[in-house]
C-alpha cells in the first residue's frame, strides 16, 4: 500500500507528481503585493501567499528555522507586518545576480489579528 493509500496520509498531488504538502491553496502574487525584510530593509518579490505562508524570492539567502518580520505593501493600504518562519530555501539561476527562493509560514497564523492581516492580503490577490 503506498502512502496515498492511507486516508491518513492523502494529500494533494502536484503536477510533477510530487506529494503537496500545503494545508492550503497557494495564490500568485502578480506583483499585486510588494515586500520588505523588516530589519535588512531588503527587497523582496512575492511569488504566492496562501493562509499558511509565502514564497518570497530576494537576492540573499535565509537561514531555514530563523523568524523575520516582512512588511507586506500594495497600493495606498497601510502597510502590515507580519512574521514568518523560513522553512525552505532554494538558490536558483538565472541573469547574472544569484537569486534565492524561500518558503515562509506565518507565525502565530491562529491569532484573531494575523488571521484578519492574512486575510486582508488574500483579498489582494484573489482571483476576481
Amino acid at each position: 500500500m503506498s502512502t496515498l493509500d492511507r486516508p491518513e496520509d492523502r494529500r494533494l498531488t502536484s503536477v510533477a507528481g510530487q506529494i503537496e504538502r500545503r494545508k492550503s491553496l497557494r495564490l500568485e502574487v502578480l506583483g499585486r503585493i510588494n515586500g520588505v525584510l523588516v530589519v535588512l530593509e531588503l527587497p523582496v518579490t512575492l511569488v504566492d501567499i496562501s493562509r499558511g505562508g509565502f514564497m518570497m524570492r530576494a537576492a540573499r539567502p535565509l537561514a531555514v528555522d530563523s523568524t523575520h518580520q516582512v512588511r507586506f505593501i500594495w497600493n495606498r493600504h497601510p502597510p502590515i507586518v507580519l512574521a514568518g518562519r523560513v522553512v525552505r530555501v532554494l538558490r536558483t539561476s538565472g541573469g547574472a545576480a544569484e537569486r534565492w527562493m524561500m518558503g515562509l509560514e506565518f507565525v502565530d497564523a491562529s491569532q484573531p489579528a494575523v488571521t484578519r492581516d492574512i486575510n486582508a492580503l488574500l483579498q489582494v490577490v484573489q482571483p476576481t
